[in-house]
């Protein structure tokens, strides 16, 4: 039989109990880790969190949006207005319809006026406007360069944004049309041939004979049909034309011509007279 030393027992207890105190020393110091790596988890994945969207404007809110403006679009909504049938270059338009479309877009904010002034970006002096066309009387606008802001709201009611609003620009020119530079005529036998230059802005000209002088001028506003006898003056041609040769003539018999240019809205130049004898 073994011989057990003395205190064997008594260090074999204290070991278990050391282990066991061991064990729980560990398992706190585990929960505590476990604590720690889990709250600094969870502070990482809350830095990683994206940032919040911006709120989408509803239909509600967009009833105030010429005073308060257009909400902020979301990434997955591209809202654009298109602008389309503006004038372009020189309009001598004073009316205009211009039709606002656009994928989704229901309906829209507008402002428009001289270019130095009228800026897209400020969301100030807007005007709502169901989608469609827009009819604009541009008779209160000087002449100029004018400038047309427009800012779409889709049918989820995701305002375009005042930085991105679309635009466009034009030329407002309504005074009087200048007359042609050269206005010529060369003459032969039974023909009397006429040539001149073309007016910037012009959307015809209208070409008068008869056969003694007259200071016949068209009504501002009103077309006249080729051939029509107007006061004693014939209306021979009315187009956009540079040239006209008249072989509807006599020899050794004197014609007078009278050309007027015209714009989009009929708005006569001043005339320009030249005679001729065919032979």
């Amino acid at each position: 039989m073994p011989i057990r030393q003395p205190g064997s027992k008594k260090t074999e207890e204290s070991g278990i109990m050391d282990n066991q105190r061991l064990c729980r020393i560990l398992s706190l110091a585990g929960l505590w880790i476990g604590l720690t790596i889990s709250v600094s988890c969870k502070q990482k994945n809350r830095a990683l969190e994206p940032l919040d969207q911006p709120k989408v404007q509803t239909e509600s809110s967009s009833e105030n949006a010429t005073a308060a403006g257009p909400g902020i679009s979301t990434q997955n909504i591209d809202v654009f207005a298109v602008i389309e049938s503006a004038p372009s270059g020189i309009s001598r338009a004073s009316k205009v319809s211009i039709r606002i479309a656009g994928t989704g877009i229901d309906e829209f904010i507008y402002k428009i006026g001289p270019s130095v002034t009228t800026e897209c970006g400020l969301g100030i002096g807007y005007t709502l406007h169901p989608t469609g066309d827009l009819d604009l009387d541009l008779n209160t606008l000087p002449d100029g360069e004018l400038r047309l802001c427009v800012v779409g709201k889709h049918e989820t009611g995701v305002w375009q944004e005042y930085e991105n609003a679309s635009s466009v620009t034009w030329i407002k020119e309504t005074g009087q049309l200048p007359v042609p530079e050269q206005f010529n005529q060369v003459s032969a036998a039974a023909k009397i041939s006429l040539f001149w230059d073309a007016v910037a802005g012009a959307e015809g000209y209208l070409l008068t004979r008869s056969q003694i002088p007259h200071d016949w001028i068209p009504t501002p506003g009103e077309s006249y049909e080729i051939g029509s006898p107007t006061e004693g003056v014939e209306i021979v041609q009315a187009n956009s034309e540079l040239s006209y040769i008249d072989e509807d003539v006599v020899d050794a018999n004197s014609y007078h011509y009278v050309l007027f240019a015209f714009d989009i809205e009929r708005k006569y130049s001043a005339p320009l007279k030249i005679s001729a004898i065919p032979g």
